[in-house]
């Protein structure tokens, strides 16, 4: 029972770097993408590539690039709560666009 608990971790892991890098290339290149499409691309649910992603964001405490969080669209979280508490704290508009994944607007 412990080996299958180790491959499916390990298989759970491998899903969630690839998911978060191929966010973060898209990201990087000017684009982002949806959870539909790191679907599409990997053969796996949807919903599972969500879940995939929230279990990441938050062992890591770090915002993935994807359309909804970039846009601030859809059913995933605000971070507007996130960039008023780290601008209160004195950080550049720049610095919290880059930690969080977001565009800074002149």
């Amino acid at each position: 029972m412990r080996i299958r608990a180790s491959i499916s971790r390990r298989r759970c892991t491998f899903n969630q770097q690839r998911f978060v890098r191929w966010c973060q290339e898209a990201y990087d290149q000017g684009g982002v993408l949806t959870l539909l499409d790191l679907s599409l691309l990997s053969g796996l649910a949807e919903s599972y590539a969500g879940q995939l992603l929230r279990q990441y964001e938050q062992e890591h405490a770090m915002t993935v690039p994807i359309r909804g969080t970039v846009h601030d669209i859809g059913p995933s979280v605000s971070h507007k709560a996130e960039v008023i508490r780290r601008y209160l704290r004195g950080q550049s508009p720049a610095d919290i666009a880059r930690e969080l994944n977001h565009r800074s607007t002149p």
